[in-house]
């Protein structure tokens, strides 16, 4: 079962990407070092930049989680569909019935 954590969002609309990050990069520059926070960015290596130009500017960042948006859904629903036998991975996942359902 998915257990729902008390947190907050911070979601920016903007139509130009600078208004986008400086809005990021203010957050998370308020955020403290070792608060667990999770950057979605358009592609991996731009949410890495966001992390690493804050953090540098901080010093240091600890528990700065960084994906994409197909990833996130992914993370999400992973553990429900293998719960579910609804995804190929699930099959890996289950362990065998009995141990004689084992082929090598």
């Amino acid at each position: 079962m998915l257990s729902l954590l008390r947190m907050s969002v911070h979601a920016v609309i903007s139509s130009t990407g600078h208004r986008r990050i400086h809005s990021a990069r203010s957050w998370l520059e308020n955020r403290a070092a070792a608060e667990e926070v999770l950057i979605v960015g358009a592609t991996l290596d731009a949410a890495n930049e966001l992390a690493r130009t804050v953090a540098k500017k901080k010093g240091a960042a600890f528990g700065w989680h960084r994906l994409t948006l197909p990833q996130l859904a992914f993370a999400i629903a992973a553990p429900i569909l293998a719960a579910r036998g609804l995804s190929r991975s699930a099959e890996s996942a289950r362990p065998p019935s009995s141990p004689d359902s084992c082929t090598g």
